[in-house]
Parts: structure tokens; C-alpha cells; sequence
């Protein structure tokens, strides 16, 4: 017969052993159901939208710019392009997001949920820079930059690519 000792610390190894499986299965599944971080607003915006899936985010091009290539995510669907940049924390110096549009038009850009500045080149169907943000500033949100021209492409650049590469209206993209 086992003693009151020997059967308490059966029931103790039994629920440690119990705990730990359960701490286990949670970190599990909020692995698994962990959606992507976006700083809280108060817009109700960020309650509609869809993230990107794997497959969205691994779309990318490689661009030249003033001789610079570039390795860009491509934002090609309202969702993607709502979200922009928002999603990450910073951009190397050969990093970037392209958004395209379906047709030629005036587009909007804000920082909206960013976390660093970024450079903004507006593009029109021959690839042509017509517009250029420099250093948009993440408190500059809710204002947005529209430039007066049609666009059909909108790059978004590592603060600074623009200054140091002397990027100017009237230089080429190619991809």
C-alpha cells in the first residue's frame, strides 16, 4: 500500500505534466491563428480588411532604378495596396513596395500605421517618374500626398533612395 506521501506526489507529477500539455497546445494554436500585427487606430478601416496571404506576399519584381536594382512587393489588389508598408517594421536599402493600379489615375498616399519614413515615386504607364514624395514622415498621418499628374504605378522607397541616387520627374523604372 503506498503511503499519503508517495500518492500526493504522483497527483502533483500527474498535474504538471497536465499543465504543461496544455500550456503546450495554446502556444500551438496561436501560432497557427496569429494574424499579422497592426498598430491599433481608431479607424474601423483596419477591421475590414483581409491580410495578404503567403502567396500575396511572396509576389514580387526586380526594378532599376537610376541604375539601382530593386527587389519590390508587388501590392496589385485593393486589400494588398490598403495595406501598403503598414505590416512592416522598416525596408533595406534595396527594398520596396510596388503598387499597380488597373488604370492611369490621381492616387492617393498616406502613412497611415507606418513606423518610418518612406520616399514615394509616382509612374505612369511608360515607367516614367511624373511625381516624387521625399521622406514622408509617418506623423504626417491623416494627410496625404496627390500629385496634379496621372499615375499608374506608386513605388515606395527606403527614406533617402531618392536624395542619394539623385532620382528626379522624368527618369525611368524598368522591370
Amino acid at each position: 500500500m503506498k503511503t499519503f506521501q508517495e500518492r500526493y506526489l504522483k497527483r502533483s507529477w500527474l498535474k504538471i505534466i497536465v499543465l504543461i500539455v496544455c500550456i503546450a497546445i495554446v502556444v500551438l494554436l496561436s501560432r497557427t491563428h496569429a494574424s499579422p500585427k497592426i498598430q491599433s487606430s481608431t479607424d474601423s478601416l483596419e477591421n475590414e480588411l483581409i491580410f495578404p496571404t503567403q502567396q500575396d506576399i511572396k509576389k514580387s519584381i526586380t526594378l532599376t532604378i537610376a541604375g539601382k536594382r530593386i527587389q519590390t512587393v508587388v501590392a496589385d489588389t485593393t486589400n494588398k495596396r490598403t495595406i501598403g508598408l503598414s505590416l512592416y517594421e522598416s525596408l533595406g536599402a534595396k527594398e520596396g513596395m510596388l503598387f499597380v493600379f488597373e488604370e492611369m489615375g490621381h492616387y492617393p498616399f498616406w502613412m497611415r500605421n507606418m513606423s518610418f519614413p518612406i520616399d514615394l515615386l509616382w509612374i505612369n504607364e511608360d515607367k516614367e517618374i511624373v511625381f516624387i514624395k521625399q521622406s514622408a514622415q509617418p506623423e504626417d498621418f491623416p494627410e496625404s500626398y496627390k500629385p496634379g499628374v496621372k499615375a499608374l504605378y506608386v513605388l515606395e522607397l527606403v527614406d533617402g533612395f531618392v536624395a542619394d541616387h539623385a532620382v528626379s520627374v522624368g527618369d525611368t523604372a524598368d522591370w
